[in-house]
């Protein structure tokens, strides 16, 4: 939240721009460290459409590429 309440006004435009901010900066402290261990064992998730699960696996897979 103390993230959230500092961002600058108007820095983030769209929705896309948010979530790709946020994610770029809090999905870290979720993911394991071993992100091509993440991206080869990748499963949708029931509550997860196709959209979403591609986004995952990008993100992902741009991670296992850089680290």
């Amino acid at each position: 939240m103390k993230w959230l309440m500092g961002l600058v006004t108007q820095s983030i435009i769209t929705w896309n721009e948010m979530k790709k901010t946020f994610l770029d900066r809090c999905l870290d402290y979720c993911m394991p460290t071993n992100h091509k261990d993440q991206v080869f064992k990748m499963m949708q998730r029931e509550d997860e459409n196709l959209e979403d699960l591609i986004e995952r696996f990008n993100y992902n897979f741009e991670k296992s590429k850089n680290g």
